[in-house]
């Protein structure tokens, strides 16, 4: 009998369920981090830029992305994950990049503030 011609039969047993995707962002599975954390997390996270061809922030830069966000959004002392309520910290975060980001009149500047944006949405989760 040939292979096309065979019939596939069921298993029978209840199907696999495939696990839960793994959070790979500086929350680690938590929904809220102290922000002290947070900054320590993305001074110490990979330089890496996503989509940029191999370009990467320096420590010096990463950790003054990290100064800023702790300075502009730790008011609270926790910084929240969220993908779209305008209550999480991170939505904030991205909103007010785009925002940035819009406002830039050269292309150098555009680029800057991209870059920074695909970094903290690896890091941050999206």
């Amino acid at each position: 009998m040939s292979l096309f011609g065979k019939k596939q039969q069921p298993s029978g047993g209840k199907p696999e369920k495939m696990p839960p995707p793994k959070d790979t962002s500086i929350f680690g599975g938590k929904s809220v981090i102290p922000m002290r954390d947070a900054a320590w997390r993305l001074r110490n996270a990979s330089p890496h830029i996503p989509g940029s061809g191999g370009a990467t922030f320096s420590r010096d830069e990463r950790t003054r992305i990290a100064n800023e966000l702790t300075k502009k959004y730790g008011g609270g002392g926790y910084l929240k994950k969220g993908p779209t309520t305008s209550s999480s910290t991170t939505s904030r975060i991205y909103r007010d990049l785009r925002k940035q980001k819009a406002r830039a009149t050269t292309g150098a500047e555009k680029l800057a503030v991209d870059r920074k944006i695909r970094w903290l949405q690896e890091h941050l989760g999206k």
